[in-house]
């Protein structure tokens, strides 16, 4: 039985390099794997500034709610509410 080895080069501004069998599947899921957990990461950082910003949308909403000579005095009130 006869195997197949795939082979792989490039010429970059760095230099020559070939890479062969099996080194190629396995930089390639590194290479994959390495993007999957950025994505990961990514949509946990989105998340989290999603969160913060419904929590100041929803303090907002709940100041315009009060009558503006009593702003100030429930600041703390909305704040606690909110979270």
């Amino acid at each position: 039985m006869d195997e197949q080895t795939t082979e792989v080069s490039a010429e970059t501004a760095l230099g020559k390099f070939k890479v062969a069998g099996k080194d190629v599947n396995t930089i390639t899921s590194a290479a994959t794997l390495l993007l999957v957990v950025y994505l990961i990461w990514q949509t946990a950082q989105q998340s989290s500034a999603f969160h913060e910003m419904a929590q100041a949308i929803r303090e907002h909403n709940c100041l315009i709610s009060i009558p503006e000579s009593q702003r100030e005095a429930k600041a703390d009130f909305c704040k606690r509410i909110t979270k």
